[in-house]
């Protein structure tokens, strides 16, 4: 009822996560714009989690896009793209505060275009576009199955806070959550071994013990706490 008699310009959409229909966004004149970051370009990468994802999957940078809302998901036209670099301890967290920078940034400058309509923008068509599926508090959970030490450090650095933080299930399905992956070794960190190599975690809550059947010699991990 608001937007019907305000006779809105432009609107921004932050952080939505369903689809709005053509009767909103026909409210603004000039368009709804929205944002999405993601490793892959759209319409490569529309979907949900896109920067976790990104993070999982071993990216090096994000592609920040600021789009017109349509009614199909993140396929609007873009008219603003951005790169910045994935580093090898950034988690989400990090990456979520350089992109509400950028749109900070995006945003005063739409506001400030006097016919946003005339700004360039682009539509790239795939016909089957790799689609990115919701992670949820399920999916931080660490299987100690052979992966490589770059793997679990990627699962937790996309799992961290504000999002459920990835975990560790012990034989009597406890969950030791881990926070964190850090750089060096600090008293109480939790240290996961393989082979020759370390990875050093802060847990989301401090444990007297990491339990003996922890231990998983079959598949060459060792897990302790720092002293």
């Amino acid at each position: 009822n608001y937007l019907n008699k305000s006779n809105s310009k432009i609107g921004f959409c932050l952080s939505w996560h369903w689809l709005l229909d053509k009767k909103f966004l026909n409210l603004f004149k000039n368009g709804l714009f929205g944002w999405h970051g993601s490793m892959f370009r759209l319409p490569n990468g529309f979907g949900r989690s896109p920067m976790n994802w990104s993070i999982r999957l071993g990216a090096k940078q994000i592609i920040h896009t600021c789009f017109k809302y349509t009614s199909i998901a993140d396929n609007g036209p873009i008219y603003i793209e951005k790169k910045f670099k994935i580093k090898k301890f950034d988690h989400i967290d990090n990456l979520l505060q350089t992109s509400v920078k950028l749109i900070i940034n995006d945003i005063k400058y739409l506001i400030k275009t006097k016919n946003i309509l005339n700004l360039p923008s682009k539509r790239i068509h795939i016909r089957n576009p790799l689609r990115f599926e919701k992670l949820d508090h399920k999916s931080g959970e660490i299987f100690l199955d052979g992966k490589e030490l770059k793997e679990i450090s990627n699962i937790i650095r996309s799992s961290s806070t504000p999002f459920p933080c990835a975990f560790i299930r012990t034989k009597h399905n406890k969950k030791i959550r881990i926070m964190r992956v850090i750089k060096k070794k600090t008293k109480g960190c939790l240290i996961i071994k393989k082979n020759k190599q370390k990875l050093y975690c802060l847990l989301k809550q401090k444990n007297k013990y990491i339990p003996k059947n922890f231990l998983d010699i079959k598949n060459g991990y060792k897990i302790l706490l720092a002293k």
